[in-house]
């Protein structure tokens, strides 16, 4: 049976650009999973936001994921996927038997206006598609606009989207479980 899982997870906090302390902005952790900081100084970030996460939430996350897809590159890959292994959850696109699917997403790669990726039927095609096992919905739903949002018109059209009725529809037809991170603890292990 596939199953769908939604991503809930929190992935980053704003802070000062102190790499020493284990603090420094979104942006420059993107430049230094590219070409600057340490793996050293990646790993201080990384135990910085998850004790930040706990402080929070008083709970581990359910998965682990960056913005934009920054955690595929090193050193942030390889400190991310050994705090999944270490706390036992998964991390996008990098935890196998999970797939990611992103697909359903209303620009370009170059952030330009792609309305026909987040209709009805583009979301219908992508259900039909799911393979068996676990994948993860990408998705930016909003009831409205998000103001200063590169993505904002096109979060209440996925809310739209995602909440048609034949969309459910096709969800109980495809047998498809519908589920969170927190839903597949224990059932990853197996």
């Amino acid at each position: 049976m596939p199953r769908a899982a939604q991503n809930t997870g929190v992935t980053g906090r704003d802070g000062a650009s102190d790499a020493e302390a284990g603090h420094f902005s979104p942006s420059v952790l993107y430049a230094a999973a590219k070409m600057y900081y340490t793996e050293d100084a990646t790993q201080a970030e990384v135990a910085a936001q998850l004790a930040g996460f706990v402080s929070v939430f008083g709970r581990q996350p359910t998965h682990l994921d960056s913005h934009q897809h920054q955690h595929l590159e090193d050193p942030v890959r390889s400190v991310l996927v050994e705090a999944g292994e270490r706390l036992g959850i998964p991390v996008r696109s990098c935890t196998p038997d999970i797939d990611h699917r992103g697909d359903f997403y209303g620009q370009t790669g170059q952030g330009e206006p792609f309305p026909e990726a987040i209709t009805v039927d583009a979301l219908l095609r992508l259900l039909s598609s799911l393979p068996e096992g676990v994948t993860e919905l990408g998705c930016h739903p909003g009831a409205e606009p998000e103001e200063g949002s590169s993505y904002s018109s096109e979060r209440p059209i996925e809310l739209g989207v995602l909440c048609d009725s034949r969309i459910r529809a096709a969800v109980k037809s495809e047998g498809i479980e519908l589920l969170s991170f927190e839903g597949l603890s224990g059932s990853l292990a197996s």
